[in-house]
This record gives C-alpha cells, structure tokens and sequence, in this order.
C-alpha cells in the first residue's frame, strides 16, 4: 500500500502540471488518483501530449514509470529527514505557507525553512 499522497506526488511530478493544471484535474476527477486512471483521450482533451504519454507511462508501468519513481523517491527522502513535513493543499495550514510563498502549489516539502 503506498502513502496516502503517493498519487497526489506523482501527477504533480508529471511534466507540465503546475498548480492550476493539478487542481483542474482534481476538481474534475475527484482525486489524483482517479485523475490518472482516466483514458488518454480524455486527458489529451485537458493536458498537452507531452503529459498524456507520462499518464500513459505511468498507467502501463505504475511504480516503475518515471514519475512513479519521482514520487518514491521523494517519499523515501521524507522518511530519512525526520524535521521535512509534508504540506497538502489539502491540509488546513496549507494557505498559511501561500501566504508566504504568494504562489498556490500542490505542495510544499518543508525542512525550516520551505523548499519547493
């Protein structure tokens, strides 16, 4: 079973998505999990091709896909750095660190200070 922002990790890790584009996807599909399982010819309606082949790529090799690999290993460096938090849009201190950076993201991995 992978962490709970296993999926939101990687569609942000996919070439192309910044904020807008990540909350769209989520907006329309109810989760990035569910965002990266929709067919190709829909997502081509709503990202360039350069992003649909890597929803391709990870929807034929899961884990092993490029960003499937981004998102294990920025998890597995969360687990080796025990002062980095992971900060959610989803989480309710979320919009404190916009404040901040003047700029939505879909996250923020933070170790004192916050590094995107």
């Amino acid at each position: 079973m992978h962490h709970p922002h296993y999926h939101s990790l990687v569609l942000h890790r996919l070439p192309h998505i910044g904020a807008a584009t990540y909350n769209r996807l989520v907006e329309l599909f109810g989760s990035p999990e569910s965002a990266l399982t929709q067919s190709i010819s829909k997502l081509e309606t709503l990202v360039n091709a350069e992003t649909a082949l890597a929803i391709r790529d990870f929807q034929s090799k899961l884990e092993n896909s490029i960003a499937g690999q981004r998102a294990l290993v920025d998890l597995e460096w969360l687990t080796t750095h025990s002062n980095a938090h992971l900060i959610a849009i989803s989480d309710s201190a979320y919009q404190i660190y916009c404040v901040k950076f003047q700029k939505r993201r879909p996250y923020f991995l933070c170790v004192v200070i916050f590094i995107y």
